[in-house]
């Protein structure tokens, strides 16, 4: 932290994707436990990615949803 300002929880490099263009955390109890706080965020490069909480050590990454096309905008609500 760095003059009042946050980290973020996560970053990933271009081989990963491109730039995120939506996201949303998973409400505890709309869709199945194992996806309890979860946060889903769409990809300029055509796929929605999941980070799942792992404790203190932050988040997994991984492809939720891939080959939505390149250069593709996902609307999420």
């Amino acid at each position: 932290v760095v003059g009042g300002l946050t980290d973020p929880i996560h970053a990933y490099g271009r081989d990963a994707g491109y730039s995120i263009t939506a996201g949303a955390f998973v409400p505890n109890g709309v869709w199945p436990p194992p996806y309890n706080d979860d946060y889903l965020f769409a990809d300029y490069g055509g796929k929605i990615m999941r980070l799942e909480p792992n404790g203190s050590d932050g988040y997994i990454r991984s492809n939720f949803v891939t080959d939505l096309g390149n250069s593709s905008v996902v609307f999420m609500t």
